[in-house]
């Protein structure tokens, strides 16, 4: 590449709004995840010997509060595969939401616990006694209530 000596310099300075809810554009669309989730769809479908679960749980990449649960408020990646998904879900008959995931662990940590410091999150257990999981607030993809808590298989 060589450097310019003469001309003119131009700038060209754009901001593009996405003003619909459908696929936001991509330079490259994520093909792998959604031939990955019409063939897990589509297997899920069939009869099996064992029964399959009744519901996946997919942890998203963002924190979202439970008013921001909805399909049009997705950002980065999880918008790209939360709406890929949704396309398969419809065409496999299948149906998707969004929930807040709750887990409850009671014991003794391995080392002193300081509520409210940065590292709060970091802390492990030596001993668990108690722990639950609860799946609260779920809804569809357009934000309305499906269910207030349902609970999680093992």
């Amino acid at each position: 590449m060589s450097s310019v000596t003469k001309g003119r310099c131009l700038v060209l300075w754009y901001n593009l709004i996405h003003a619909t809810s459908s696929l936001k554009p991509a330079l490259t669309h994520d093909l792998q995840f959604s031939e990955w989730i019409h063939s897990a769809l589509r297997t899920w479908n069939e009869p099996k010997e064992t029964p399959a679960p009744e519901k996946v749980v997919y942890a998203l990449e963002n924190k979202y509060t439970s008013g921001k649960l909805r399909l049009n408020r997705m950002k980065g990646a999880d918008a790209r595969k939360v709406t890929l998904l949704h396309a398969a879900a419809i065409e496999l008959g299948f149906h998707i939401g969004f929930a807040t995931l709750v887990c409850h662990v009671s014991g003794r940590p391995n080392r002193p616990y300081v509520r409210g410091s940065s590292e709060a999150h970091l802390v492990s257990f030596d001993e668990i006694e108690e722990h639950s999981t609860i799946i609260e607030g779920f809804v569809d993809i357009d934000g309305s209530s499906v269910v207030t808590a349902l609970a999680r298989e093992s």
